[in-house]
């Protein structure tokens, strides 16, 4: 997979991979996925590509990061524990 984006946006080619795309759910023609890809990945292109291959428009309406390297969302505070203190 070429991320387009990154070749006309940047003067530093970077070649990505994409390990896994997994289709969690297909409802209402919102299409929901988990991408398990390397550094470097513009998730908004590839959502775009995406739609684009299925002959179609599309947009990412909401991104979120589950890991990144050894950390995961699980380990991770949320902005409301930060706020009250609540740091272990």
């Amino acid at each position: 997979y070429l991320c387009w984006y990154c070749i006309f946006r940047s003067k530093n080619f970077r070649e990505i991979t994409i390990h896994k795309i997994e289709v969690l759910e297909f409802k209402d023609y919102l299409l929901k996925l988990n991408v398990s890809c390397t550094k470097g990945t513009y998730i908004r292109s590839l959502a775009s590509d995406i739609a684009k291959s299925l002959g179609t428009r599309g947009y990412l309406e909401e991104l979120q990061r589950l890991r990144i390297g050894g950390y995961t969302k699980n380990c991770c505070l949320s902005v409301e524990d930060l706020i009250n203190g609540n740091i272990k």
